[in-house]
């Protein structure tokens, strides 16, 4: 499904408030699921629109390219917090609106 970048935002903002819970598994078909973490947010939301992006925020780390100019609706912004990982990265988040 391709979706515009107000949809690709309503969509994520609809989730705010459910449950983070390390590991939760969100099927992309499942149009409502319980609760996420970080990575299968986003997995879930870039499925929902029509991307494939892998899972794990280190790994979607290394799966995508540096923005340039001004981030938009659907980038990603990752914090490097988790030193277990080669990459540092331990969080990651979605851009939804200005």
């Amino acid at each position: 499904m391709t979706m515009t970048a107000a949809q690709f935002a309503a969509l994520a903002d609809a989730q705010v408030g459910k449950p983070y819970v390390l590991g939760a598994e969100a099927a992309a078909a499942n149009p409502d699921p319980a609760r996420f973490d970080c990575s299968e947010l986003v997995e879930w939301l870039y499925a929902r629109s029509g991307n494939r992006i892998t899972d794990l925020a280190a790994a979607q780390y290394d799966a995508t390219r540096p923005v340039v100019g001004a981030p938009k609706v659907g980038d990603l912004v990752f914090l490097r917090n988790n030193p277990a990982r080669s990459n540092g990265i331990g969080h990651v988040a979605v851009v939804t609106g200005k």
